[in-house]
């Protein structure tokens, strides 16, 4: 019985031992912060950002060819600067008045050398007593004769380097009848020197004595062209003389045009079709720029000597707004900012030829006007002796095929006396409007020729066939 209690009495303690435990638990847990009573952390979850298109890296443009120490690399700009204002003025001076008739000019069709007509103006510097007016109308204002001597001199050097894929042909030369007025010695001995210039002395005819094609000018212009050309600009007539240059360009694209591809396609100006002409098809990656204004593409030719680029306006933009605002600065910032993209390109196949005897006005307005002040002085002191010129003409053409482009001119200053009368698919460019198209050096951007494109020679439009 006294057995049972104390168990009985153990087990009690016991309980009470474990309810004392478990109340001070609960008395622990009282006091523990409860989790409820924590601010609640959202976990915010972003959007996935969409990824960013990389724009194409520039094109890495080639290295120059040419040879210019980093003075004279300076003059490139001032080079192109004169070309594009020298083009401009071509192309709205479309009509010159003469006493009795008038002239006019293909401007929508026209291609120039204006490279060939700073040539023949640094020659003529040679025989100025003051060149200031000259050095700043060719870029380098401030300086010499014997600075500009020197950069036509590398120039010519280098530009007639023999190079696989493209040849480039430039001469110089002085001519004058046996009964002109003849040169100063050392005005001969600057030319030679700095332009390599040929010297031809002989008897001139008149035009009725020795057709065109077989004066001695003539033939001068033929060998230097290697036949592209048959006939200088003007004929250097009796008691007459000029100061010519010939410029001849050959070479093969880098990537040659299938002809199987070449078909004839609509080429449109602002208003309608003007006719069918045969259009070059290529995809191929490019040298590419586009802006709001027009989009371009460079079509490496030569190895990737030269360049031709394609300018091509905006279908709301006429050509002779992209004349106008063309200049050093914009063609540098496109060369600048090309990125090589895939293009089905559409080129047309052409040739073009272009005349033009009345330049000599159209260089800048302080040259024209200070040389003609000059020559005033000289020719009152002394009439009979003074070598003075009054008419500058270039003759010019160029042709593009599957193969390539050949171009030539030959520009002549001279005394004259008139013998009478979407982004992911491939992009396309095509060229089925009128555009501006230029020849450069590839790694300089010196601007050999530069041109427009009408669609002159087009095929009848008939929209039936």
């Amino acid at each position: 019985m006294k057995t049972l209690k104390r168990i009985a009495g153990l087990l009690a303690l016991v309980g009470a031992s474990l309810l004392s435990f478990s109340c001070e638990k609960q008395g622990e847990e009282l006091i523990v912060p409860v989790e409820n009573n924590k601010e609640e952390v959202v976990e915010v979850v972003t959007p996935e950002e969409e990824p960013k298109v990389e724009e194409p890296a520039p094109v890495q443009l080639p290295e120059t060819r040419l040879s210019l120490n980093e003075e004279q690399m300076k003059n490139i700009a001032p080079g192109n600067d004169f070309t594009f204002r020298f083009f401009e003025k071509v192309y709205n001076n479309s009509v010159f008045e003469t006493p009795g008739s008038k002239v006019s000019y293909d401007v929508d069709n026209m291609f120039l050398s204006p490279l060939s007509v700073q040539f023949v103006c640094g020659m003529l510097g040679n025989l100025m007593e003051d060149q200031a007016s000259l050095s700043k109308m060719l870029g380098f204002e401030g300086e010499g004769i014997e600075r500009v001597n020197e950069y036509f001199r590398t120039l010519t050097g280098d530009l007639v380097k023999e190079r696989s894929g493209s040849s480039l042909n430039l001469a110089n030369a002085i001519m004058r009848d046996v009964k002109a007025p003849g040169f100063p010695e050392e005005f001969i001995e600057s030319l030679k020197t700095f332009y390599y210039s040929d010297y031809l002395e002989f008897e001139a005819q008149s035009l009725e004595d020795q057709p065109v094609g077989e004066r001695p000018e003539d033939l001068w212009v033929k060998d230097k062209t290697a036949g592209l050309m048959d006939s200088a600009p003007l004929p250097v007539l009796p008691e007459g003389y000029s100061l010519l240059n010939a410029l001849c360009f050959k070479a093969d694209w880098v990537d040659k045009f299938d002809p199987s591809n070449t078909s004839m396609s609509p080429f449109s100006d602002a208003k309608e079709v003007v006719g069918m002409v045969p259009m070059m098809r290529k995809t191929n990656k490019y040298p590419y720029f586009k802006n709001d204004d027009f989009r371009a593409v460079s079509i490496p030719m030569g190895e990737g000597a030269y360049y031709l680029t394609v300018i091509l306006p905006s279908q709301d933009k006429p050509v002779k707004d992209i004349v106008k605002s063309l200049d050093s600065e914009t063609w540098s910032k496109m060369r600048a900012s090309l990125v090589s993209k895939e293009l089905h390109l559409g080129i047309p196949k052409f040739n073009a030829e272009f005349t033009h005897n009345n330049l000599f006005g159209l260089l800048d307005e302080e040259f024209v006007k200070d040389y003609s002040n000059q020559i005033e002085k000289k020719l009152s002191e002394d009439f009979d002796n003074t070598i003075w010129f009054n008419v500058l003409a270039q003759k010019s053409l160029f042709k593009m095929d599957e193969d390539g482009a050949t171009a030539a001119a030959v520009t002549q200053l001279g005394y004259y006396t008139s013998p009478g009368g979407d982004p992911d698919p491939i992009e396309v460019f095509n060229a089925d409007h009128p555009f501006v198209y230029a020849i450069s050096e590839a790694g300089s951007g010196l601007i050999l020729f530069i041109g427009t494109y009408s669609g002159k020679g087009a095929a009848p439009y008939n929209p039936f066939e």
